[in-house]
């Protein structure tokens, strides 16, 4: 499935202007911004007054209400301004005054804190200071969890600006510190051993356990996120599998089917003299030999792929 976006990114950026970056694994709500997670981690004591941390301050929105419901407007395809996207001087219209900007960069500044840098539209700035001028400026107090082996910081009280500035910031990230988890895993059935080549000759297939059967038929998906996100339909074949136990899998000739490549061959191209490189991430010994079994003409050429891919998992 391919996107194609002509839009400026910093449109789908400021539309998520209080999450994107510092993003937490806990959620934070307006009335408090520590993380939930603490509840459930060991605390081990207060941050060092002296460590660094790197803050990025998130300012409110000149109305924000008008700014989401524009939003909205670029994915509704009964909107006038659907796939319109902002411009640069469109965003600006959304930024915090100047004046507000001051009193949040100079309330940071009073507290230790240097500003690194601003975007350029005013929406965020980005500052650095030791635990000891974050705990100040912000009027909270920060502290080391363990949770599951690991150590991270966050703040044990409500983290809000001193004073008037306060009132000009959305969010604050940074603060805490996790390890990032990926979202993303590699879903294979374990439970099934590696099948001995010579087995699998005998029915020049795969053994029970694994499928080729893995894509649905063809349809339409509308694919789409939390209220402000952007929404999409898709169309094509779904990955699909009939039972969550079995592992997909393909034969030789479904991948050139898949690929395209029947009648590259019948028209001769058949890759004699060319160069194989493969970039593999396991280490195992016997790369070449592999390759070279997987593109070996005959009957036992589904058997050698079987081979190559149990290497390989």
């Amino acid at each position: 499935m391919t996107f194609q976006r002509t839009c400026r990114c910093v449109t789908l950026m400021l539309s998520a202007v209080i999450v994107l970056e510092g993003f937490s694994a806990y959620a934070q709500h307006e009335e408090s911004n520590v993380p939930r997670g603490i509840q459930i981690s060991k605390d081990i004591g207060r941050e060092s007054a002296s460590a660094e941390i790197n803050i990025t301050v998130h300012l409110k929105l000149n109305d924000k209400a008008a700014f989401d419901k524009a939003v909205d407007a670029l994915y509704d395809p009964a909107s006038p301004t659907f796939h319109k996207w902002m411009s640069d001087a469109d965003l600006r219209k959304y930024a915090p005054a100047e004046k507000q900007r001051q009193i949040v960069r100079q309330e940071l500044e009073k507290h230790g804190l240097v500003v690194l840098s601003t975007d350029k539209f005013g929406f965020t700035i980005r500052a650095r200071g030791t635990s000891a001028n974050v705990e100040s400026g912000f009027n909270t107090e920060i502290h080391q969890f363990e949770y599951n082996g690991n150590t991270y910081r966050a703040n044990v009280r409500n983290a809000r600006l001193i004073g008037e500035a306060g009132d000009y910031v959305a969010t604050v990230a940074g603060i805490e510190s996790h390890p990032v988890q990926p979202l993303a895993v590699r879903s294979f059935n374990s439970r099934v051993p590696p099948v001995e080549l010579s087995e699998q000759t005998k029915n020049n297939g795969f053994p029970s356990g694994s499928t080729t059967d893995c894509l649905s038929a063809p349809a339409s998906y509308k694919l789409g996120g939390s209220k402000h996100l952007p929404h999409a339909v898709y169309s094509g074949t779904a990955y699909v599998l009939s039972e969550a136990a079995l592992t997909c899998d393909y034969l030789p000739n479904q991948l050139w089917t898949a690929l395209g490549l029947n009648e590259v061959y019948a028209a001769g191209y058949n890759g004699a003299g060319q160069t194989i490189v493969l970039v593999e991430a396991y280490g195992y010994p016997t790369p070449e030999k592999d390759a070279n079994a997987f593109s070996n003409d005959g009957e036992s050429a589904s058997a050698q792929f079987l081979e190559l891919q149990h290497r390989l998992s």
